[in-house]
């Protein structure tokens, strides 16, 4: 029997700050070949009629954070299939990551969930240079219930005191946490 090894995809997710970004890099950088998909930067290509989370009209709001979410997943599976780990850093919740999930079968998909205290969350932005500075408490809120809805689900990690560096040896440590499916059930 000849052994195939299975195409990962890893997503980073969280709020807004609490480093999602670094984390998904320094990740990237510990793997052997690899890339890094930005949901920031996917939602970006859409120049006029770009409508952001919570914006209005929903409908077109929505839709365009499926549309992300899907590109990233598309993007991911051209990467796996090229033989690259692709590391994808976005905001999922349950609907997002059934989308996800839905593309990407067959895929070994492991889901890293990054939270802080929300002190130190506040403190990186305001660290941010200013065009990316978040400082929206009600979108924070909002985005913390989303990510809340992926409790129990993949590797949850509070790098409150951790460097990047340590958050993603914590990940490689518990590679096997951080895997999800529909076939264990976790998003039944």
């Amino acid at each position: 029997m000849v052994n195939v090894k299975m195409r990962e995809v890893w997503i980073i997710s969280g709020i807004p700050s609490v480093g999602k970004t670094t984390t998904s890099f320094a990740l990237a950088n510990k793997l052997e070949k690899s890339s890094v998909i930005s949901g920031d930067d996917l939602q970006d290509q859409i120049v006029s009629g770009s409508v952001g989370p919570t914006e209005l009209p929903k409908e077109d709001s929505d839709m365009q954070i499926e549309l992300t979410v899907r590109n990233q997943a598309i993007l991911a599976k051209s990467y796996a299939d090229s033989g690259f780990t692709p590391v994808c850093d976005n905001v999922f919740g349950r609907r997002q990551l059934g989308i996800f999930l839905n593309l990407l079968k067959g895929y070994q998909v492991h889901l890293v969930n990054l939270t802080a205290d929300f002190t130190v969350i506040q403190d990186r932005d305001m660290k941010r240079i200013l065009e990316e500075k978040f400082d929206n408490p009600d979108r924070w809120t909002l985005l913390f219930t989303l990510t809340s809805e992926l409790s129990g689900i993949g590797l949850w990690i509070d790098n409150s005191l951790r460097t990047p560096e340590e958050t993603v040896d914590h990940i490689l440590n518990y590679k096997n946490d951080a895997m999800i499916s529909f076939a264990k059930g976790e998003l039944i």
